[in-house]
């Protein structure tokens, strides 16, 4: 919300305390007086509605915008009912096998394939990765884990270097890697290393497109000049 200068035109509550700008509608309350959906399609196009009001709004990536929404809706609503995703069904039908499949996918690139941290791309990045090895993950509360892995590291105060991939993995994926991390990784560092003979640092990824033409493979400079 206030990445978006929304705070240049509205009021909004904050702490106990108005803040903001009075040019345009205040949002202190706008929980109790918006609809959810309508809100939703002004930040998509806010041309559409009042002209040449809201334009910070519309360079808002999709996950920022219903970020900025959810905010909204609970100004004004002290017992607002917030949903939990982890009650989902999707939830209620994990598959570990599933959630491995994906660690290995997406998380093994940073965290390794036995959670160690050592995944090929964790040489260049600063902090670096969690070791899972190391982490009680039966013991982590089911809201932090959803949230770090739909939401991203910023969304817990963690590294921004970890993605979100709810987009990515979708939410029963989210549901499986859950359920896959919990029953893998307890906490205990030599639970890695017996975790099998594959080295961590190999974390190949199933091929998904055709593999370029072995002349292509040869040139420095595959684009005609």
């Amino acid at each position: 919300y206030k990445a978006h200068a929304c705070l240049g035109c509205h009021t909004i509550e904050d702490n106990g305390k108005l803040i903001g700008g009075p040019q345009s509608a205040a949002l202190q309350n706008a929980g109790q007086r918006y609809n959810p959906d309508w809100v939703y399609r002004f930040g998509q196009n806010p041309q559409d509605f009042t002209v040449h009001n809201g334009e910070f709004l519309a360079d808002a990536t999709d996950p920022q915008l219903r970020a900025v929404i959810g905010y909204l809706m609970v100004q004004g609503v002290p017992d607002f009912q917030y949903y939990e995703p982890w009650t989902s069904p999707e939830f209620s039908k994990t598959d570990v096998g599933r959630g491995k499949v994906l660690y290995r996918e997406y998380c093994a690139q940073c965290h390794g394939l036995t959670g160690k941290g050592d995944g090929p791309a964790a040489s260049g990045l600063e902090p670096k990765p969690a070791i899972h090895a190391n982490m009680p993950f039966d013991k982590l509360p089911i809201e932090y884990l959803y949230n770090v892995i739909n939401h991203g590291g910023v969304a817990v105060g963690k590294s921004p270097n970890m993605p979100y991939w709810g987009l990515t993995i979708g939410q029963q994926g989210v549901a499986d890697v859950i359920a896959y991390l919990r029953v893998t990784f307890k906490g205990i560092p030599e639970a890695a290393s017996s975790a099998g003979s594959e080295p961590s640092a190999a974390c190949v990824q199933p091929r998904k497109t055709a593999m370029a033409p072995n002349d292509y493979l040869t040139r420095t400079n595959p684009v005609p000049a």
